[in-house]
């Protein structure tokens, strides 16, 4: 028996509609027409089901540090240079367009420190799909984030994500996602807005950038509200700082619950001293009925004290020089009584006993000030928890904030 092969050529015809055989009423057969999106300016177009695409990314690799990973830990990471800085500046890339930049819109971000950040750029920590000039970075792989303090002229982005488990070998990728000519409105916002950088551990979490032209005083954490008594805008080893003198200090006089009530803590800030003769505070819970907690340069030394079962305290064996950053942070955990000091990410010779965990407060709690002892100097990045953390967690956040660090890696424009 013979067998034929019959071959049948069907003409392309560019339309939406299906294309039917033009032979009798028997042979109908359905061709439909794939519709393609070409992307317009700012990443506009759209692939199969992934949502709006950007234009562009980076993906900035976090370096190595310590022995041990952490889990919950917040990375600063800042475009440009200064504190946090990545390898490369890479601000350009997102001054808006308007400037030069790839940045399509700009919000006021509701939580954290307000201000204006990019609408449509966006933090994952999982590699973005698609292609050049298609790329699909989709809301459900978001990591939260807070922005510090933006600038669309210059594309200076100062911002803190959380990396759900720091490995410490490193090699943690974080991917900024930017140019979406669409996105409008707030990204990070649920269970990816600032505060949600700060697990539970962080009683009060204040930044002190300068935002239209002003100190921020704002808790990141939203559990505490500070008041400025006459603290200035200055420069920090971040980003905007606190600068202080005689009189003038931060403070909240009705702390929330969880920080009246912690028995462990700690307290870190940047410092730049200027003049330093005596007692000189940075953070204290030390003015009132029931002290809690003290934490000062006295003369030319750290001083950490609490109140628990009596009154534990030492001072540093590291001197301190005026005109100088130092990244001090102290801590004390009840279960072992150990009060200890880290001064730029190294674990200070000294340290001191307490007895029992920390009494309960419900005093004020200053930054520069303890009521009749001020500190004169500027203060940055100062952070309150209610645990001990741990010797790889504080260096870890020394190599990351430190200025001109090569903590944070970046790759090429994708």
């Amino acid at each position: 028996m013979k067998r034929f092969l019959l071959l049948i050529f069907l003409p392309l015809v560019a339309s939406t509609a299906p294309w039917r055989f033009p032979v009798g009423d028997v042979w109908r057969l359905p061709l439909p027409i794939r519709q393609v999106r070409i992307p317009g300016p700012g990443g506009t177009a759209q692939s199969g089901g992934g949502g709006p695409t950007f234009s562009h990314y980076y993906a900035i690799t976090i370096g190595a540090s310590g022995s041990t990973d952490l889990p919950n830990w917040p990375v600063c990471l800042n475009t440009t240079t200064g504190g946090c800085n990545v390898t490369t500046d890479i601000s350009a890339s997102f001054k808006t367009v308007a400037n030069g930049g790839y940045v399509q819109n700009t919000v006021t971000q509701t939580g954290g420190n307000g201000g204006t950040e990019p609408a449509d750029a966006v933090v994952t920590m999982t590699a973005p799909g698609g292609s050049s000039g298609e790329w699909t970075c989709p809301s459900a792989n978001y990591t939260p984030w807070e922005t510090e303090s933006y600038s669309p002229t210059t594309g200076s982005w100062q911002f803190h994500a959380l990396d759900p488990l720091y490995h410490h070998a490193g090699g943690d990728i974080l991917y900024v996602c930017v140019g979406q000519a669409t996105m409008t409105t707030q990204q990070n916002m649920g269970s990816y807005a600032p505060s949600a950088v700060w697990n539970n551990n962080y009683l009060a979490v204040l930044h002190l950038p300068t935002i239209s032209s002003a100190l921020s005083s704002l808790d990141s954490t939203g559990n505490n509200s500070f008041t400025n008594n006459g603290a200035s805008a200055g420069s920090g080893e971040l980003d905007g700082a606190a600068v202080l003198a005689s009189g003038s200090d931060l403070h909240v006089t009705s702390p929330s619950s969880s920080l009246q009530a912690t028995s462990d803590i700690t307290l870190s800030a940047w410092i730049y001293p200027v003049v330093c003769t005596a007692e000189c505070e940075i953070l204290t819970n030390w003015n009132g009925s029931s002290r809690k907690f003290l934490f000062e340069m006295n003369g030319s030394v750290i001083r950490f004290a609490i109140q628990s079962g009596g009154v534990g305290y030492f001072d540093t064996a590291t001197i301190l020089s005026v005109n100088n950053w130092y990244y001090v942070v102290g801590t004390y955990n009840s279960a072992t009584n150990a009060l200890n000091v880290f001064i730029n990410g190294s674990l200070d010779a000294n340290s001191g006993t307490g007895v029992g965990g920390l009494v309960s407060s419900t005093d004020p709690v200053y930054i520069g000030n303890s009521g009749s002892n001020f500190f004169t100097g500027t203060i940055d990045e100062s952070r309150i928890s209610n645990t001990a953390r741990s010797a790889d967690w504080i260096t870890a956040e020394y190599n990351n904030q430190k200025a001109s660090s090569a903590f944070l890696s970046v790759g090429s424009l994708h």
